[in-house]
């Protein structure tokens, strides 16, 4: 698409096009988007094209990851970040409790809208990271008869990896109503527990770190 078939088809005014070839050249070096030729027939003819990054944007994409991407900068989850200074002055645990009066869980637990667009961040999140875990990690379930999902939500990750290893049990360790929901797949049990309560025995196990990386423990018989 050319920079004049991308202005006509924004909803702007026009006359502020030029920041649209501003904001284009940003995302260009953030390597969101790249310039290539539009017609073979003519080269001088430039304009833009995906690259792999913005492809995870687009909302009809398998591995979309546009629900973390609105999350992240829902006003919920970025208006804590003003309140850096007073939180530091406090006895708060974070920024959100300082903002909200409550923690992140509890704010969660009384706003559905909030629960929600959780939720669907985590799955669309999950299902990337479930893919790279399928694809270039099939190492980690090797020796395995069974794996728990620690904290495993509305079971995306499980179920991605259990539909592609048959031979191996996984269990969803979640909240009871997404455990009973998945309860009756077969190779994906359900088991009601906030992430840190006692796990069923299980030859391993898989919760994603902070940085939202997957940890894989492996348990000895007798481990809980």
């Amino acid at each position: 698409m050319t920079l004049e078939e991308l202005v006509d088809a924004l909803p702007i005014n026009k006359a502020k096009s030029l920041g649209v070839s501003r904001l284009m050249q940003i995302l260009m070096n953030s390597a969101f988007f790249i310039k290539a030729t539009i017609s073979n027939n003519d080269p001088e003819n430039m304009g833009y094209w995906f690259t792999s990054a913005s492809r995870l944007l687009l909302k009809d994409e398998p591995l979309s990851v546009t629900p973390f991407l609105l999350a992240l900068l829902d006003p919920a989850l970025t208006e804590p970040w003003h309140h850096l200074s007073e939180w530091f002055e406090n006895e708060n645990p974070t920024p959100f409790a300082t903002k909200h009066g409550k923690t992140f869980w509890e704010y969660a637990g009384q706003e559905p809208r909030l629960n929600n667009f959780f939720d669907e961040a985590m799955a669309s999140d999950a299902k990337l990271v479930a893919s790279v875990l399928i694809s270039d990690c099939k190492h980690l379930f090797e020796g395995l008869n069974s794996i728990v999902d620690v904290g495993g939500g509305t079971g995306t990750a499980a179920s991605e990896v259990g539909s592609s290893y048959n031979e191996t049990l996984i269990v969803l360790e979640s909240d009871i109503q997404y455990a009973m929901l998945l309860g009756g797949f077969g190779i994906v049990q359900g088991h009601g527990g906030g992430g840190w309560d006692r796990t069923p025995r299980h030859d391993g196990g898989g919760l994603f770190g902070d940085g939202g990386e997957w940890i894989k423990m492996k348990l000895d018989e007798g481990d809980e």
